[in-house]
């Protein structure tokens, strides 16, 4: 009989029940929330795949690395995800709360300081007032500096001739001529001698006009760039922050910021407190432009000799430095040389402090060098006989982060294997005395001069050490090893989800759950009454197992999995339904009470294995097709629905068997609010399947006669949503 075995059965759920809750005793930290429940950031790029479209496991092998490179101890808590053949999502959790306000006091440090900045706006605003209000207008500028003030005043003195330059250009030489005799008309001398016709203005020529009017426009923008210069440089700022604490280098750039600006030395001294408590607490990347800082670049290590001035010839270079100015650094075909831009110019150049980069002419140097924009740029040999570069002959063993005695920072220490070991002999051995450049990515970090041969261990330097940061970021990125191929600069989509957002979603989707299990067990005991008990305490217990399954798979929970495991509930005394509806049956005909129960799951047996069948395959084919919110519903749908045939069925039974066993349940008790229907659907055919295709096809045509706006939203569109 089945009621045989019963304490094995029992055994076999107490076992279960005990495993769950020993793998959600902690749902803090056994159940991860997802990036809609806790907040985050979701980014998916595209692969650059071209020339590489023959390997299928491309985007697996990119995200390999890429988890080497970027998160090597997995403390960042991401979450990586191959979508496709090309494409690859990155998923970030929002900073604790404690993190993100030290970063947010930063920040607005930062921005208190930035906030004394004028902008050319403000600047050109001003100048156009007259009288009183230009005057008001200065004053405001200046800010309470007299450096300002004496600079908005040549400013303005310039506007005006600037301005006059442009109304005598306007008019022409004659009126013009006219305008300035009428303006200042000539002094009356008393005389005895007759009157005589006053000498006329003499008449500049249009040239005349047209270079005084350019002399003009000059004078202005040079005042106007004096001006601006008062202004904190953004950039030079944020590289003297980044620089190592502890190294003179930045004490001494800091310094001369202050001496700049008097008047900013309490809101700077405020920037750098906040930062440097937030950069020790730091464990966290603080947003999407910190993931994809870490994520951009391909890992390529190369070594190129620079080109050196020659003091013989100084226009040898003109043709590259044209070049790069009027149409960037790619190189010609057929040029010998190419650009690579400099990282840190402080450090490349061995300047003493931030504030030197505003003055310093590159072609000073002792590099072939030029400025382009904010940038610098070195100019180094392309042939391969020049360098070691990255053709896959030979690779990197190790790198590390060191500190350097000689800078105070850190180095980063490097070793090759025998193939770059000995080819990097040949390189240094035939280029002593010569620069050799030192690039990651194409980006140029350091230039030493080589003093002997190297063979399979070097180190990339810097004169003022490199920071913590930059360290750690060129180790993993070296250590990652080039990657396959590269990602696309700019994510394909980008979603970043806050964190206050996330506490609403996730307290209505558990609200939801909680009201969804007591309705449907409140209805379950009512109307099954006894088997309807036993449903709802099943039902709990599928919840139970299906939250320990997604710890023991440490899948995120999502507001789309929290639907799949509500969902879960209703299907899961769906069977129990069918099983009780049999036993009705079967009390009806007058059997037996071992009978009814042992009838009713056998007879909806079948039934209830075949409906959840073809859930659990959609289910698998949403997992494996869907986006990250859509397999979490898969997820927790298909194990809800799994599982839910061991609790209904296999649970549920052996409840029922124990109050049979024990003489607990004397008989089937249930209500019934529908009689047997004996209406005769099949009959009706004819009449709803031309119904049902009506319905369809004029779904299709309303569907399809809309413009693809109206129904896409952005997901397919792209663009943003706030």
């Amino acid at each position: 009989m089945w009621e045989k075995n019963v304490g094995q059965r029992v055994l076999i759920i107490l076992v279960v029940l005990v495993a769950a809750a020993a793998l959600i005793r902690n749902p803090k930290n056994t159940l991860r929330p997802g990036l809609d429940i806790a907040g985050g950031v979701s980014l998916i790029y595209e692969i650059d795949d071209k020339g590489m479209e023959g390997n299928p496991n491309l985007a697996e092998e990119v995200k390999q690395q890429l988890q080497k490179r970027v998160d090597p101890q997995g403390v960042y808590d991401l979450a990586w995800r191959v979508m496709g053949r090309n494409r690859l999502e990155v998923q970030m959790p929002l900073p604790p709360a404690q993190a993100q306000q030290l970063r947010k006091d930063y920040a607005d440090a930062l921005k208190d300081l930035f906030s004394a900045a004028i902008t050319r706006g403000e600047l050109e605003n001003a100048l156009q007032q007259t009288g009183a209000e230009r005057e008001a207008a200065i004053q405001t500028l200046a800010r309470g500096s007299e450096e300002r003030l004496a600079r908005l005043n040549q400013a303005a003195a310039a506007y005006d001739t600037y301005t006059a330059a442009l109304e005598a250009y306007r008019l022409g030489p004659v009126e013009a001529a006219q305008t300035q005799s009428a303006e200042n008309p000539p002094d009356e001398v008393a005389t005895n001698e007759p009157a005589s016709a006053p000498a006329s203005a003499p008449v500049k020529t249009m040239e005349d006009l047209q270079s005084a009017l350019r002399d003009a426009e000059d004078a202005l923008e040079d005042a106007v760039d004096a001006f601006m210069a008062t202004n904190i440089d953004a950039d030079l700022f944020q590289q003297t922050l980044e620089m190592d604490e502890g190294s003179q280098m930045r004490a001494n750039s800091i310094q001369q910021i202050k001496d700049k600006h008097p008047e900013l030395a309490d809101k700077i001294d405020r920037v750098l407190a906040t930062y440097s408590v937030w950069h020790k607490n730091r464990g966290y990347l603080d947003g999407p432009q910190d993931l994809q800082r870490l994520l951009r670049g391909a890992g390529v290590l190369e070594f190129r000799i620079l080109a050196e001035p020659d003091p013989s010839n100084p226009t040898k270079f003109d043709r590259y430095r044209q070049q790069l100015q009027q149409r960037g650094r790619e190189p010609a075909a057929g040029d010998e040389y190419g650009w690579f831009r400099i990282d840190s110019p402080i450090n490349f150049f061995d300047l003493k402090s931030a504030a030197d980069v505003e003055t310093f002419d590159p072609r000073t140097s002792r590099y072939v060098a030029e400025k382009l924009g904010k940038d610098f740029y070195v100019l180094a040999k392309l042939g391969a006989e020049h360098g070691l570069l990255a053709d896959n002959t030979w690779r990197l063993v190790n790198a590390r982060a060191e500190p350097d005695p000689r800078s105070g920072g850190l180095a980063v220490h490097f070793e090759l294997d025998v193939v770059g070991g000995y080819r990097f002999e040949q390189l240094t051995r035939a280029n002593i005395e010569r620069p050799l450049c030192i690039l990651v990515d194409n980006v140029a970090y350091s230039a030493p001069n080589i003093q002997s041969k190297i063979s399979t261990q070097g180190q990339i330097t810097s004169p003022g050490g490199f920071s913590y940061e930059k360290a750690s970021y060129l180790v993993q990125t070296m250590q990652a090893g080039s990657l396959p191929a590269r990602l696309k600069d700019t994510p394909i989509s980008e979603r970043t989800i806050g964190s206050s957002l996330g506490a609403t979603n996730r307290d209505m989707a558990f609200r939801a759950g909680v009201i969804g299990v007591c309705a449907v067990a409140l209805f379950m005991s009512i109307y099954y009454m006894v088997g309807g008990l036993i449903a709802s305490g099943a039902m709990l217990m599928n919840v139970v197992v299906v939250l320990a399954v997604m710890a023991m798979l440490q899948a995120r929970l999502t507001l789309p999995g929290i639907a799949g495991l509500v969902l879960t509930v209703g299907m899961s005394v769906d069977a129990n339904v069918l099983i009780f509806e049999r036993m009705r049956e079967e009390k009806e005909r007058g059997s037996s009470l071992r009978l009814i129960v042992k009838n009713g799951y056998e007879k909806a047996f079948s039934v209830i294995l075949d409906s959840n069948l073809t859930t659990i395959l959609t289910c698998v084919i949403i997992y494996y097709v869907g986006s990250e919110e859509i397999k979490g519903f898969g997820l927790t749908l298909g194990w809800g629905i799994a599982i839910s045939l061991f609790t209904s069925l296999f649970v549920t039974r052996t409840v029922f068997a124990i109050l049979i066993k024990y003489g607990w349940l004397k008989e089937i008790r249930m209500l019934k609010l529908i009689g047997v229907p004996k209406i005769d659907w099949y009959g009706m055919r004819k009449i709803f399947i031309p119904a049902s295709l009506c319905v369809v096809v004029v779904g299709l045509v309303l569907f399809l006669s809309r413009g693809k706006r109206d129904y896409l939203d952005v997901e397919f569109q792209g663009g943003v949503s706030a």
